[in-house]
């Protein structure tokens, strides 16, 4: 109950629909590799609760599983060398600044699953395709310093819309969460089961279809 009570104050929608969409995205993941070809943005109230669900995810995946590169990082080639190997790279407080053209790119190619090119101290720089999964958080829109179009396209948005005031916030939610930990994981492994003979086109909620429309449109509309 707390899983499902903390979702539908998050996210706005009928609760089936809100339920399945959320199931399927923390499904997927917790699966290995990347096959969807997506990374995830978690927007944009402020105290909205998508941290909890971010600490959540570090708690299932071990903390040694995950990464915590900031987006506007990935145009350095030794940053990719943190990720690679990481089941998820987990960054919940994006600047709001427009996102540097090879940093999206780069987003781009290493969510699609294409070699990067990286570096390691004292190495040469090589290229090398990673599985990582990509998840951020952000009080603003996500924009770019140039258009693109595919980089939007590879985008899911996760709209936790509502801020929490502090004396209606519960302290405890995150130990809660991990109380229900093997009904709410039951729960996102027959979700992600159903997501992979859809081959993976997730199931997209009204609320994060507006949103995806808003950001994605070219400024000279």
């Amino acid at each position: 109950p707390t899983w499902n009570n903390y979702i539908l104050s998050a996210i706005e929608g009928k609760t089936k629909e809100v339920m399945r969409f959320i199931n399927s995205i923390l499904g997927y993941l917790l699966i290995p590799g990347a096959p969807a070809k997506k990374f995830f943005v978690f927007g944009t109230a402020p105290d909205s609760g998508k941290s909890v669900f971010c600490d959540f995810l570090s708690f299932l995946l071990v903390d040694e599983n995950i990464s915590g590169v900031e987006l506007h990082e990935f145009q350095r080639n030794f940053m990719f060398s943190a990720i690679a190997g990481k089941v998820a790279n987990v960054a919940m407080d994006l600047p709001d600044e427009p996102v540097p053209k090879k940093a999206a790119s780069r987003l781009k190619a290493s969510s699609g699953r294409d070699k990067i090119e990286m570096e390691k101290k004292h190495q040469s720089s090589f290229k090398l395709g990673i599985e990582t999964k990509f998840v951020f958080g952000t009080n603003s829109p996500i924009k770019l310093t140039k258009y693109d179009k595919a980089f939007y396209n590879r985008m899911i948005i996760v709209p936790f819309m509502y801020s929490v005031p502090e004396e209606e916030q519960n302290w405890e939610l995150l130990d809660d969460l991990k109380a229900e930990r093997d009904f709410i994981v039951t729960k996102a492994m027959k979700a992600v089961m159903k997501l992979r003979k859809k081959n993976y086109v997730f199931p997209i909620i009204e609320a994060s279809a507006k949103l995806h429309r808003e950001w994605s449109r070219p400024e000279t509309e």
